[in-house]
């Protein structure tokens, strides 16, 4: 009941609407399961559309440590030059590589955020299972600064992700698209909402996992 009233006064958003008790097991349990657990690499090509009209084309490599213990990401140009290198671990962000403009105060940390938030789970504690205003299954995560997280399931091969601030502002939308038996996405676009706003699309090249097979190339 406590969780409730505080949910409800940190974030204005209607609650999800309840589902029957097997749906709901079932449903939680597939909450569990929305990334696939580390340990595992992935390469993207990230296709950037920044404010100013300014558009730009990167590589992206992510090594994912064991399930809750941080990752690595990689961006560099199209060349292999390395742009930007930065971990996360235990809720903080190390940036060992920034080169202009990914050197600006707060970008680094925000662009592992929006990678923490389009291919790992979310770290809170899962709040609420149900139906979303879309009518579709969805979970809802509340983060220890009050961000929520809202995962929908609108089909077997493809998310929808939101994430919202404590004052349930949207702040972050995302469609992955085209999941395979392992969890990852073939297509991948984010949203960042305001007048500073961007558009990111993530194509995958390659993944390894050694929970699947071997590496396999994405989509050609």
């Amino acid at each position: 009941m406590v969780a409730t009233v505080v949910l409800a006064a940190c974030h204005p958003l209607r609650p999800l609407a309840k589902v029957p008790g097997e749906d709901r097991v079932t449903l939680e349990a597939r909450c569990g399961h929305v990334f696939p657990p580390g340990p595992w690499e992935a390469v993207h090509v990230i296709e950037a559309s920044l404010p100013m009209q300014h558009q730009t084309a990167l590589l992206g490599a992510v090594s994912a440590e064991g399930p809750g213990q941080g990752f690595r990401s990689v961006l560099m140009a199209q060349e292999g030059l390395a742009l930007f290198d930065a971990s996360y671990r235990a809720g903080a962000v190390e940036i060992h590589r920034a080169l202009p403009p990914f050197d600006h105060d707060g970008f680094g940390e925000g662009t592992v955020e929006d990678i923490r938030l389009i291919l790992f789970p979310a770290e809170g504690e899962l709040s609420e299972v149900g139906w979303n205003r879309d009518s579709l299954p969805a979970c809802r995560w509340v983060e220890t600064d009050g961000t929520m997280v809202e995962v929908a399931f609108p089909a077997q091969d493809r998310l929808a992700i939101r994430r919202f601030d404590a004052r349930g502002r949207l702040q972050r939308t995302a469609v992955a698209e085209g999941l395979d038996a392992c969890g990852f996405a073939r297509e991948i676009d984010l949203e960042a909402a305001g007048t500073a706003g961007y558009h990111l699309h993530l194509s995958l090249v390659e993944r390894m996992a050694p929970h699947c097979s071997v590496a396999v190339a994405a989509a050609e």
